[in-house]
C-alpha cells in the first residue's frame, strides 16, 4: 500500500511489484528480474549497489542473495502500520466506539 497523494477518494493505493531471482550456485551468481519497484526501494536498492564492491568483469561481489530478498520483503510491508491506522480512523468515522454505562440503576 502506498499513499498517493490525491485530495478526493481513497488516499491509499494497492502497489505491486514482481521479483524472480535464479541462483547459480556453482559459479556463484544470480539473474533478477525485478518489475515495478517501488521508488523508495529502488533507492534503497541503489544505494547499497554503490557501496558494493565490483570485480573486473562488471559483477558485484560478496553479496548474499537473501539480503535483496529480505529488502524486497520490507517493501511490502513498508506502509501497512500507517494503512492500518488509516482504516481504523475510518471505520471510527462509520462505527463510533461503544460507549458502557457503569452507573448503576436503581
Amino acid at each position: 500500500m502506498e499513499e498517493n497523494g490525491r485530495e478526493h477518494g481513497d488516499p491509499w493505493s494497492l502497489r505491486q511489484f514482481g521479483v524472480y531471482h535464479q541462483l547459480y550456485y556453482q559459479r556463484n551468481s544470480s539473474t533478477w528480474v525485478i518489475i515495478q519497484l517501488p521508488d523508495q526501494i529502488k533507492e534503497h536498492l541503489n544505494r547499497v549497489l554503490d557501496e558494493s564492491q565490483v570485480d573486473p568483469k562488471g559483477s558485484y561481489v560478496a553479496f548474499h542473495p537473501l539480503r535483496f530478498h529480505f529488502l524486497f520483503l520490507l517493501a511490502c510491508e513498508m506502509n501497512w502500520e500507517a494503512y492500518i491506522s488509516y482504516l481504523g480512523k475510518e471505520l471510527a468515522l462509520i462505527v463510533p466506539y461503544p460507549t458502557i454505562n457503569l452507573s448503576r440503576s436503581s
